[in-house]
Protein backbone atom coordinates (compact mmCIF):
# COMPACT_ATOMS: atom_id res chain seq x y z
CA UNK A 1 0.00 0.00 0.00
CA UNK A 2 1.06 3.42 -0.92
CA UNK A 3 1.59 5.90 2.01
CA UNK A 4 0.67 9.34 0.06
CA UNK A 5 3.26 11.82 1.46
CA UNK A 6 0.94 14.32 2.30
CA UNK A 7 -0.13 12.62 5.27
CA UNK A 8 3.48 12.36 6.74
CA UNK A 9 4.69 14.80 9.07
CA UNK A 10 7.59 15.54 7.19
CA UNK A 11 7.87 18.77 4.49
CA UNK A 12 9.06 18.14 1.01
CA UNK A 13 11.50 20.03 1.33
CA UNK A 14 13.38 17.61 4.20
CA UNK A 15 12.27 14.96 1.91
CA UNK A 16 14.62 15.95 -1.06
CA UNK A 17 17.22 16.48 1.40
CA UNK A 18 16.66 12.87 2.60
CA UNK A 19 16.84 11.93 -1.09
CA UNK A 20 19.83 13.24 -1.61
CA UNK A 21 21.63 12.08 1.26
CA UNK A 22 20.63 8.52 0.05
CA UNK A 23 21.97 8.80 -3.38
CA UNK A 24 25.10 10.37 -2.49
CA UNK A 25 25.96 7.27 -0.37
CA UNK A 26 25.84 5.47 -3.55
CA UNK A 27 26.88 7.60 -6.35
CA UNK A 28 30.24 4.81 -6.20
CA UNK A 29 28.23 2.07 -6.81
CA UNK A 30 25.85 2.99 -9.17
CA UNK A 31 28.63 4.92 -11.58
CA UNK A 32 29.93 1.29 -11.21
CA UNK A 33 26.92 -0.38 -12.23
CA UNK A 34 26.75 2.17 -15.21
CA UNK A 35 30.34 1.59 -16.36
CA UNK A 36 29.32 -2.26 -16.14
CA UNK A 37 26.47 -1.82 -18.48
CA UNK A 38 24.21 -3.25 -15.33
CA UNK A 39 21.69 -0.66 -16.13
CA UNK A 40 18.90 -2.25 -14.37
CA UNK A 41 20.63 -1.91 -11.07
CA UNK A 42 21.90 1.28 -11.25
CA UNK A 43 18.25 2.30 -12.07
CA UNK A 44 16.58 0.41 -9.16
CA UNK A 45 18.88 2.63 -6.79
CA UNK A 46 17.87 5.33 -8.18
CA UNK A 47 14.20 4.95 -8.29
CA UNK A 48 14.53 3.43 -4.71
CA UNK A 49 16.13 6.87 -3.63
CA UNK A 50 13.30 9.43 -5.27
CA UNK A 51 10.55 7.05 -4.02
CA UNK A 52 11.64 9.17 -0.72
CA UNK A 53 10.40 12.55 -2.39
CA UNK A 54 8.22 11.47 -5.60
CA UNK A 55 5.16 9.13 -6.65
CA UNK A 56 6.12 6.95 -9.35
CA UNK A 57 9.31 9.33 -10.32
CA UNK A 58 10.10 9.21 -13.92
CA UNK A 59 13.54 9.13 -14.56
CA UNK A 60 16.55 8.39 -16.87
CA UNK A 61 20.02 7.92 -16.22
CA UNK A 62 23.68 7.31 -17.82
CA UNK A 63 27.10 8.22 -17.81
CA UNK A 64 27.89 11.68 -19.61
CA UNK A 65 31.78 12.09 -19.92
CA UNK A 66 32.65 10.34 -17.21
CA UNK A 67 30.09 11.51 -14.77
CA UNK A 68 26.70 10.06 -13.64
CA UNK A 69 23.59 12.35 -15.34
CA UNK A 70 20.34 12.06 -13.37
CA UNK A 71 17.30 13.32 -15.76
CA UNK A 72 14.60 14.04 -14.18
CA UNK A 73 11.11 14.38 -16.50
CA UNK A 74 8.37 16.17 -16.57
CA UNK A 75 6.40 14.16 -18.93
CA UNK A 76 5.47 17.46 -20.57
CA UNK A 77 3.59 18.98 -17.87
CA UNK A 78 5.27 22.69 -17.05
CA UNK A 79 3.88 22.63 -13.38
CA UNK A 80 5.91 19.42 -12.57
CA UNK A 81 9.33 21.57 -13.25
CA UNK A 82 8.60 23.98 -10.68
CA UNK A 83 9.30 20.97 -8.33
CA UNK A 84 11.93 19.19 -10.04
CA UNK A 85 13.66 22.28 -9.81
CA UNK A 86 13.80 22.53 -6.66
CA UNK A 87 14.56 18.83 -6.45
CA UNK A 88 17.81 20.15 -8.60
CA UNK A 89 18.14 23.22 -6.39
CA UNK A 90 18.76 21.04 -2.87
CA UNK A 91 21.48 19.18 -4.61
CA UNK A 92 24.83 19.33 -2.69
CA UNK A 93 27.14 21.09 -4.10
CA UNK A 94 29.81 18.21 -3.42
CA UNK A 95 28.32 16.22 -5.60
CA UNK A 96 28.53 18.32 -8.53
CA UNK A 97 32.06 16.70 -9.15
CA UNK A 98 30.27 13.24 -9.91
CA UNK A 99 26.96 14.34 -11.19
CA UNK A 100 24.98 16.09 -13.39
CA UNK A 101 21.12 16.26 -12.85
CA UNK A 102 19.37 17.56 -16.07
CA UNK A 103 15.18 18.66 -16.37
CA UNK A 104 13.76 16.59 -18.92
CA UNK A 105 14.75 15.05 -21.61
CA UNK A 106 17.48 16.83 -23.38
CA UNK A 107 18.33 16.51 -26.76
CA UNK A 108 19.53 13.81 -28.57
CA UNK A 109 22.52 14.32 -30.95
CA UNK A 110 21.97 15.06 -34.62
CA UNK A 111 22.88 11.95 -35.95
CA UNK A 112 19.71 10.01 -33.89
CA UNK A 113 17.40 12.15 -34.95
CA UNK A 114 15.17 9.43 -36.75
CA UNK A 115 12.27 8.04 -34.90
CA UNK A 116 10.42 4.61 -35.88
CA UNK A 117 6.91 3.80 -34.20
CA UNK A 118 3.15 2.95 -35.55
CA UNK A 119 4.92 1.07 -38.41
CA UNK A 120 6.18 4.05 -39.79
CA UNK A 121 9.85 6.10 -39.84
CA UNK A 122 10.75 9.74 -39.63
CA UNK A 123 13.76 11.37 -40.09
CA UNK A 124 14.19 15.12 -38.28
CA UNK A 125 16.65 15.98 -41.07
CA UNK A 126 13.01 15.47 -43.29
CA UNK A 127 10.65 17.24 -41.29
CA UNK A 128 9.96 20.94 -42.32
CA UNK A 129 9.31 23.60 -39.53
CA UNK A 130 7.59 26.85 -40.23
CA UNK A 131 7.69 29.30 -37.33
CA UNK A 132 6.04 32.04 -36.28
CA UNK A 133 7.92 33.35 -33.25
CA UNK A 134 5.96 35.44 -30.66
CA UNK A 135 7.43 37.43 -27.80
CA UNK A 136 7.37 34.40 -25.01
CA UNK A 137 6.76 31.12 -27.36
CA UNK A 138 6.85 30.01 -30.59
CA UNK A 139 3.84 28.77 -33.05
CA UNK A 140 4.98 25.35 -34.85
CA UNK A 141 3.44 24.09 -38.05
CA UNK A 142 5.34 20.76 -39.16
CA UNK A 143 5.26 19.50 -42.50
CA UNK A 144 6.36 15.82 -43.70
CA UNK A 145 4.99 13.36 -46.15
CA UNK A 146 5.27 10.36 -44.05
CA UNK A 147 3.98 12.51 -41.25
CA UNK A 148 1.14 14.04 -43.48
CA UNK A 149 0.01 10.73 -44.34
CA UNK A 150 -0.33 8.97 -40.65
CA UNK A 151 -2.10 12.28 -39.56
CA UNK A 152 -4.94 11.27 -42.73
CA UNK A 153 -5.22 7.97 -41.00
CA UNK A 154 -4.92 8.44 -37.67
CA UNK A 155 -4.57 12.18 -36.53
CA UNK A 156 -3.62 11.09 -33.19
CA UNK A 157 -0.77 8.39 -33.56
CA UNK A 158 0.40 11.94 -35.98
CA UNK A 159 0.31 13.99 -32.92
CA UNK A 160 2.07 11.59 -30.96
CA UNK A 161 4.80 10.98 -33.15
CA UNK A 162 5.39 14.55 -33.85
CA UNK A 163 5.91 15.14 -30.35
CA UNK A 164 7.67 12.69 -29.55
CA UNK A 165 9.99 13.54 -32.74
CA UNK A 166 10.46 17.51 -31.18
CA UNK A 167 11.03 16.80 -27.21
CA UNK A 168 13.74 14.59 -28.73
CA UNK A 169 15.07 17.20 -31.30
CA UNK A 170 14.56 20.74 -29.15
CA UNK A 171 14.45 19.19 -25.79
CA UNK A 172 11.28 18.48 -23.30
CA UNK A 173 12.07 21.24 -21.05
CA UNK A 174 12.26 23.49 -24.39
CA UNK A 175 9.32 22.59 -25.83
CA UNK A 176 7.37 23.21 -22.68
CA UNK A 177 8.47 26.31 -22.36
CA UNK A 178 7.80 27.63 -26.08
CA UNK A 179 5.52 25.90 -27.61
CA UNK A 180 2.81 27.92 -28.62
CA UNK A 181 0.37 26.49 -31.40
CA UNK A 182 1.49 23.04 -32.73
CA UNK A 183 0.03 21.55 -36.21
CA UNK A 184 0.97 19.26 -38.85
CA UNK A 185 0.16 19.95 -41.83
CA UNK A 186 -0.32 18.85 -45.70
CA UNK A 187 1.32 20.89 -47.87
CA UNK A 188 5.21 22.32 -48.05
CA UNK A 189 5.55 26.02 -47.20
CA UNK A 190 7.84 29.00 -48.32
CA UNK A 191 10.28 29.69 -45.38
CA UNK A 192 10.66 26.66 -43.64
CA UNK A 193 13.62 25.20 -41.65
CA UNK A 194 14.62 21.78 -40.62
CA UNK A 195 13.10 20.43 -37.43
CA UNK A 196 17.46 19.37 -36.73
CA UNK A 197 17.93 23.47 -37.41
CA UNK A 198 15.11 24.51 -35.36
CA UNK A 199 16.79 24.15 -32.09
CA UNK A 200 19.13 25.96 -32.50
CA UNK A 201 16.39 29.11 -33.24
CA UNK A 202 14.79 28.29 -30.09
CA UNK A 203 18.71 28.96 -27.84
CA UNK A 204 18.69 32.22 -30.17
CA UNK A 205 15.43 33.64 -29.52
CA UNK A 206 14.50 31.92 -26.13
CA UNK A 207 18.26 32.22 -24.33
CA UNK A 208 20.10 28.83 -23.37
CA UNK A 209 17.56 28.78 -19.70
CA UNK A 210 14.71 28.02 -22.32
CA UNK A 211 16.23 24.39 -22.64
CA UNK A 212 17.06 23.75 -18.95
CA UNK A 213 14.71 24.95 -16.30
CA UNK A 214 10.97 26.30 -16.25
CA UNK A 215 11.06 29.96 -17.74
CA UNK A 216 9.01 32.27 -15.62
CA UNK A 217 6.79 33.92 -18.18
CA UNK A 218 4.19 35.61 -17.10
CA UNK A 219 0.99 36.42 -18.58
CA UNK A 220 -1.41 39.61 -17.26
CA UNK A 221 -4.59 38.76 -16.84
CA UNK A 222 -8.25 41.45 -16.30
CA UNK A 223 -11.23 40.43 -14.47
CA UNK A 224 -14.57 41.70 -13.52
CA UNK A 225 -14.84 41.54 -9.73
CA UNK A 226 -18.14 39.72 -8.53
CA UNK A 227 -17.58 40.08 -5.18
CA UNK A 228 -16.12 41.33 -2.03
CA UNK A 229 -15.69 37.38 -1.27
CA UNK A 230 -11.81 35.66 -1.62
CA UNK A 231 -10.08 36.15 -5.18
CA UNK A 232 -13.82 37.20 -6.75
CA UNK A 233 -12.44 41.02 -6.15
CA UNK A 234 -9.63 40.37 -8.37
CA UNK A 235 -9.62 42.84 -10.99
CA UNK A 236 -6.18 42.02 -12.49
CA UNK A 237 -3.19 39.85 -11.94
CA UNK A 238 -0.18 37.74 -13.49
CA UNK A 239 0.54 33.94 -13.39
CA UNK A 240 3.48 31.98 -14.73
CA UNK A 241 0.83 28.68 -14.47
CA UNK A 242 -2.31 30.05 -16.21
CA UNK A 243 -3.12 26.24 -16.01
CA UNK A 244 -3.04 26.21 -12.17
CA UNK A 245 -5.27 29.60 -12.21
CA UNK A 246 -7.57 28.36 -14.79
CA UNK A 247 -8.24 25.31 -13.10
CA UNK A 248 -8.87 26.78 -9.65
CA UNK A 249 -11.86 29.37 -11.57
CA UNK A 250 -13.47 26.14 -12.92
CA UNK A 251 -13.80 24.38 -9.30
CA UNK A 252 -10.95 21.99 -10.40
CA UNK A 253 -7.98 20.54 -8.46
CA UNK A 254 -6.35 18.20 -10.48
CA UNK A 255 -2.80 20.07 -10.21
CA UNK A 256 -3.49 21.06 -6.93
CA UNK A 257 -3.90 17.06 -5.40
CA UNK A 258 -0.60 16.01 -7.47
CA UNK A 259 1.33 17.88 -5.72
CA UNK A 260 -0.78 17.99 -2.29
CA UNK A 261 0.36 13.83 -2.32
CA UNK A 262 4.01 14.89 -2.53
CA UNK A 263 3.56 17.26 0.73
CA UNK A 264 3.96 20.59 -1.96
CA UNK A 265 1.51 23.17 -1.66
CA UNK A 266 -0.03 25.37 -4.63
CA UNK A 267 -1.36 28.76 -1.90
CA UNK A 268 -2.06 31.87 -2.27
CA UNK A 269 -1.33 34.58 0.89
CA UNK A 270 -4.38 36.70 1.24
CA UNK A 271 -3.43 40.34 2.02
CA UNK A 272 -6.54 41.79 3.74
CA UNK A 273 -5.66 45.70 2.56
CA UNK A 274 -9.62 46.52 3.27
CA UNK A 275 -9.94 48.73 0.21
CA UNK A 276 -6.92 50.53 0.62
CA UNK A 277 -5.74 49.30 -2.81
CA UNK A 278 -2.14 51.51 -2.88
CA UNK A 279 -1.63 49.64 0.70
CA UNK A 280 -2.28 46.41 -0.70
CA UNK A 281 0.18 46.61 -3.65
CA UNK A 282 2.81 48.00 -1.67
CA UNK A 283 2.64 45.53 0.41
CA UNK A 284 2.23 42.50 -1.91
CA UNK A 285 5.34 44.01 -3.92
CA UNK A 286 7.23 44.41 -0.59
CA UNK A 287 6.78 40.81 -0.27
CA UNK A 288 7.36 38.74 -3.07
CA UNK A 289 10.50 41.00 -3.33
CA UNK A 290 11.08 38.78 -0.14
CA UNK A 291 10.69 35.75 -1.44
CA UNK A 292 12.64 36.14 -4.29
CA UNK A 293 15.40 34.80 -1.91
CA UNK A 294 13.57 31.73 -0.46
CA UNK A 295 14.64 28.14 -0.14
CA UNK A 296 10.99 27.16 0.61
CA UNK A 297 8.96 28.36 -2.19
CA UNK A 298 8.78 30.11 -5.44
CA UNK A 299 6.80 32.90 -6.82
CA UNK A 300 4.07 32.12 -9.05
CA UNK A 301 1.99 35.45 -10.11
CA UNK A 302 0.06 37.73 -7.98
CA UNK A 303 -3.23 39.26 -8.17
CA UNK A 304 -4.92 42.60 -6.62
CA UNK A 305 -8.35 42.75 -5.56
CA UNK A 306 -11.05 45.73 -4.14
CA UNK A 307 -10.07 44.34 -0.81
CA UNK A 308 -7.60 41.81 -0.92
CA UNK A 309 -4.00 41.78 -2.70
CA UNK A 310 -2.80 37.59 -3.58
CA UNK A 311 0.95 36.33 -3.82
CA UNK A 312 0.52 32.97 -5.52
CA UNK A 313 2.93 30.32 -5.05
CA UNK A 314 4.17 26.65 -4.84
CA UNK A 315 5.43 25.89 -1.39
CA UNK A 316 7.49 23.29 -0.34
CA UNK A 317 7.62 23.73 3.31
CA UNK A 318 4.38 24.94 5.12
CA UNK A 319 6.06 25.56 8.50
CA UNK A 320 8.40 27.81 7.11
CA UNK A 321 6.08 29.66 5.15
CA UNK A 322 3.79 30.25 8.84
CA UNK A 323 7.07 31.71 10.39
CA UNK A 324 7.80 34.02 7.25
CA UNK A 325 4.12 35.26 7.25
CA UNK A 326 3.71 36.11 10.43
CA UNK A 327 7.49 38.22 10.11
CA UNK A 328 5.29 39.99 6.88
CA UNK A 329 2.34 40.48 8.99
CA UNK A 330 3.97 42.43 11.82
CA UNK A 331 6.77 44.41 9.80
CA UNK A 332 3.90 45.37 7.11
CA UNK A 333 0.84 45.53 9.86
CA UNK A 334 -1.52 44.20 7.75
CA UNK A 335 -3.84 40.85 8.42
CA UNK A 336 -2.09 37.98 6.00
CA UNK A 337 -3.64 34.57 6.00
CA UNK A 338 -2.49 31.33 3.55
CA UNK A 339 -4.92 29.90 1.17
CA UNK A 340 -4.83 26.68 -0.73
CA UNK A 341 -4.99 27.01 -4.38
CA UNK A 342 -8.13 25.03 -5.32
CA UNK A 343 -12.06 26.17 -4.37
Amino acid sequence: IKMWFSKKSSSFASRVDKFWCELGKNLDVIKRNLEDKNYETASKMTEEALNLCLVDPTFMIGLVNDKIDLVLTPEGMKYRLFWLKFIKSRMPKEYETKLTCTLGKPRAPREVATIQMYGVSVDANEVMVYANFEEKSVDMCLYNKTLSKLKSEDENKAYTLAFILCDNVVGETAMINTLGDFEIVDEPREKGVALTDFADLIDDKFGKEASSEPLKQFSFYELEPRSDALRDDVFMGYTSLTSLLNEYYDGKSDIYNEAYELGINFCFLVLYHGGDVQFGVDSKNKIEDELETSTFCEGMGAATGTKHSYVDLICFDKDELEKAVSKFSKELDIKIEICEFKR
